[in-house]
């Protein structure tokens, strides 16, 4: 029998070895040797051929091992026994194609856990790295701008409200800025929650200019550059809890209704109405003190200072988050053109990013006697009735 040789021969030819053979079909290697070397003590069946036939995938294999052992076809009663072989060997074949894939993976990985720098260095430039990070906060300049604009816009008409409740005792009740300033708002912080959808896929709504920035910004956070990403990721976050700080007083100023199953007297009314406008009125003068410390202070600084009023306990969570995440933002953004002048081993400049703390100056504000900030903390931080309080405690 010449078996055993042209098994060996379309081994060879595969490029296989005994152990990849036998990894294929599913078989000991000990019986592809003995197969091989003629000391088989039981010649192959019609199905075992079939089976060495598809884990060889040579075109011909199966007729020359056919030939060889002088079996041109199965039997009725091996036909079972070689479709079953058939699978397994085709399972196999599928089987190891994937631990060849999964090889490639293992070599990609350890690709992937390479330092940082080198991968940057292979990949991005430093050219291409600065200019991502001057566009990316250029676009949270813009962002910033577009806020402050915001703000100053409805300061100036919450003041209107604030003079005509103080002369009248009432509200006018034509314009509403209050209640599209929320909605504003919140519509803002859904496009940047990501784990919302509602909102940011409106076909029916034009986004404003601080939506459209905020594509951008979404854009950037799938930079290859972990740092320009970072950047992007902190900015949307820090805008979504300032979002939620404005809608959540906006919402204090707008108007409580008396229920209408509540029965209650002209006097109770008159009372309720009272109690009402005066809410009404201590809330609107939060939201313009807010507004006015916005308009002058960078990001981290407001929110620092109003952290400490008295009436800013519901907001605490968001304020802190907002300084944070916005200082992390500028921190990093300030870092990328430093890495990047490192590496064209040129000094850096002395003018760096800086965009989140640029203001729009506006006129020093008039605070009210409630307002009024006592003293310094000697850290260059207003300090207010509260924050004296507790850094005395502290």
């Amino acid at each position: 029998m010449n078996f055993g040789r042209v098994l060996r021969e379309l081994r060879t030819q595969a490029s296989l070895s005994q152990a990849d053979l036998a990894e294929r079909i599913g078989r000991d290697r000990r019986r592809l040797m003995a197969l091989e070397q003629v000391t088989a003590v039981r010649e192959p069946k019609a199905g075992e051929i079939a089976l060495l036939a598809t884990g060889l995938g040579a075109p011909d294999a199966l007729d020359r091992l056919r030939d060889a052992v002088g079996t041109q076809a199965a039997g009725a009663t091996d036909f079972h026994q070689t479709v079953h072989d058939s699978m397994r060997a085709d399972f196999a074949g599928d089987l190891s194609r994937l631990l060849a894939k999964l090889d490639e993976v293992r070599e990609l990985a350890r690709g992937c856990s390479r330092p940082a720098k080198d991968v940057l260095d292979a990949h991005i430039s430093p050219g291409q790295l600065f200019r991502a990070g001057r566009g990316l906060a250029n676009v949270c300049l813009d962002l910033h701008r577009e806020l402050l604009d915001q703000a100053q816009a409805l300061l100036n008409e919450l003041r209107h409200e604030a003079s005509m409740l103080e002369a009248t005792g009432k509200r006018p009740k034509a314009p509403g800025t209050v209640r599209s300033f929320k909605e504003r708002q919140l519509r803002y912080w859904s496009r940047c929650d990501w784990a919302s959808v509602k909102g940011q896929l409106d076909p029916d709504q034009e986004p404003d200019v601080v939506e459209q920035l905020l594509d951008v910004l979404e854009t950037t956070v799938f930079h290859p550059h972990v740092m320009v990403m970072a950047v992007a990721e902190a900015a949307i976050a820090a805008l979504g809890h300032l979002c939620l700080i404005w809608a959540g007083m906006a919402l204090q100023v707008e108007p409580v209704r008396r229920p209408a199953t509540l029965k209650m007297s002209r006097a109770q009314i008159q009372e309720w109405n009272r109690g009402e406008a005066e809410r009404q009125r201590v809330a609107l003068t939060h939201l313009i003190h807010a507004l006015e410390q916005f308009l002058e202070l960078p990001i981290q600084k407001w929110a620092s200072l109003v952290m400490y009023e008295d009436w800013a306990d519901p907001l605490v969570d968001n304020l802190n988050l907002v300084g944070y995440l916005w200082g992390n933002a500028e921190d990093m953004a300030d870092s990328i053109i430093t890495e990047s002048f490192d590496r064209l081993k040129m000094p850096s400049p002395a003018i760096k990013f800086g965009p989140f703390a640029a203001q729009l100056k506006q006129p020093a504000p008039s605070y009210t006697e409630s307002h009024a900030i006592v003293e310094n903390d000697g850290e260059g931080m207003p300090t207010t009735p509260r924050r004296k309080a507790k850094l005395n405690s502290a």
